[in-house]
């Protein structure tokens, strides 16, 4: 290969490349300096943006071939675990007894209401693209009084710094969310929003540290007994703090992947515009092209193309190789992604085997997308007690559950106790083929040889409102049976 002028002085954006140290320096100085591990994750949130926003190299992007198999990669992931209603929710009982058919559709109701008014379907994909890209997602609970409903409100990451206790990062006391500031009279830099569980404080600061001075500070108590935002990793990680991206493994071999094939237009333009070797002659303004004639020239003068007798073969088996990498360490099969499949005669069993590497990469995902969606549930509750305690939905549950006699004169009512005892299971539906057909075989047989249940097998299938859906089906059967006994009846005799 050779070297590309234009390029030679670029730097890549990866880790450790003077484009990174560019944007380490921007994060120091417009939204935190002070804990080493939080800095060097702020600057990977910014530098797998801008991988996902097309931005792969620190000048020039518009000039210089990107692959961006960061974005089709993460794309690829989130739509396939989000189909049809996003996820569903069941009640579950952490006692392990039977919940209540009433309690269950009225809590169901409640949930269902405020993640309608949240757009929930669009929540969830900016959710998923944003822990995807970033490894973390913080999600922002208040209670909108105007609109009646608790609002979910995705926080950008880059902007989220967790406050720990003596620096253990096992053990989050509260969250800064900063808003970089313009030019403004006072030399402000940032405006703060810091969240704890006793107070939320909102201020203005001139630098970045962890103990700058504050300016214009206005607190207010938190009585929710809990900061109001969620944390989710995106992939789970047992030796620091926060999660892991779904790009940080490609990021690397994507800068690779460009370069090789950059190299490679190069050689290729080369060859479709060559440089002409004239010696033993001189000439003048000649044309060069199809059907060009050149005359003229002395005997002994000799016209030939500069060739560099490159070899691609080589650098093709490369970036084949580097695509592979990308798929294997991300669990997206290529198949999936671009390779055409030839799937007439394919069962469904056949097609989940070869999304089986992704299967694992969104059942790991689901653990924990699913335990911080849960979080933000019995949050929405406390939420809707401490602050839209008069909402129909709420006291009609609310109402239910004292009619049920769960908590007892000793032990009131708390709905910081219900929401620690009866929790939602979230399930996500992913974008997978499956025979329908075949499913529903399997459960009449194990419904007649009386091994499942009804609502088990409707849990399978995805249906939503199952105990609303199981009352009407019983409706249904009990209307059937009275007009079958309605025509069983004999006619009176003729008079």
């Amino acid at each position: 290969m050779f070297a590309n002028n234009d390029r030679s002085q670029l730097a890549s954006w990866t880790p450790n490349a003077s484009g990174t140290a560019m944007l380490q320096d921007t994060v120091r100085a417009k939204i935190y300096s002070g804990d080493g591990i939080i800095e060097e994750k702020l600057v990977k949130y910014q530098l797998y943006w801008n991988y996902y926003n097309n931005k792969h190299w620190a000048k020039n992007n518009d000039k210089l071939l990107s692959f961006n198999y960061t974005r089709a990669i993460v794309d690829k992931v989130n739509n396939f675990m989000v189909s049809g209603t996003g996820f569903e929710m069941n009640i579950k009982d952490t006692y392990g007894e039977q919940v209540d058919t009433e309690l269950e559709t009225t809590y169901e109701a409640l949930l269902n209401y405020n993640w309608l008014l949240n757009k929930k379907k669009s929540f969830l994909k900016k959710l998923l693209q944003m822990g995807g890209i970033t490894g973390d997602a913080y999600v922002f609970l208040f209670a909108n009084s105007d609109k009646g409903f608790v609002e979910y409100k995705l926080m950008d990451t880059r902007t989220c710094i967790p406050l720990f206790n003596n620096g253990d990062h096992t053990d989050i006391i509260g969250y800064r969310i900063v808003s970089p500031l313009g030019v403004n009279i006072n030399d402000y830099i940032q405006k703060v929003y810091e969240y704890t569980k006793s107070k939320t404080s909102i201020y203005f600061v001139k630098d970045t540290g962890d103990n700058a001075t504050r300016f214009e500070a206005l607190e207010t108590v938190n009585d929710y007994g809990f900061i109001p935002i969620v944390h989710i990793e995106n992939i789970p990680m047992s030796d620091g703090f926060g999660g892991k991206s779904d790009v940080e493994d490609i990021v690397k071999i994507n800068k690779v992947y460009n370069e090789m094939t950059e190299d490679i237009k190069l050689i290729i333009d080369y060859y479709a515009q060559p440089t002409t070797v004239i010696t033993g002659g001189t000439v003048g303004n000649l044309q060069r092209g199809i059907n060009q004639i050149w005359s003229g020239l002395p005997a002994d003068a000799s016209v030939f193309n500069l060739s560099l007798g490159e070899d691609l073969s080589a650098s093709m088996a490369f970036i084949k190789l580097l695509k592979e990498a990308m798929h294997d360490l991300t669990g997206v099969p290529e198949e999936v992604l671009s390779k055409v499949q030839h799937i007439s005669n394919t069962s469904a069993v056949a097609l989940q085997m070869l999304y089986q590497s992704l299967i694992q990469v969104a059942d790991i995902k689901a653990v924990t997308y699913g335990e911080g969606l849960a979080d933000i549930n019995k949050m929405t509750l406390v939420i809707y007690e401490k602050s839209l305690g008069n909402h129909p939905l709420y006291t009609k549950l609310k109402s239910k559950v004292e009619s049920l006699n769960i908590f007892t004169p000793e032990v009131p009512y708390k709905v910081e106790l219900f929401v620690t005892r009866f929790t939602t299971e979230i399930k996500f539906k992913y974008s997978l083929p499956n025979d329908r057909l075949q499913m529903l075989n399997e459960i009449t047989l194990e419904l007649s040889n009386k091994i499942g249940s009804r609502k088990e097998a409707m849990e399978r299938l995805g249906k939503a409102n199952i105990p609303l859906l199981m009352t009407e089906i019983d409706a249904d059967i009990e209307l059937n049976k009275k007009i079958e006994e309605t025509k069983q009846v004999p006619p009176p005799p003729p008079k």
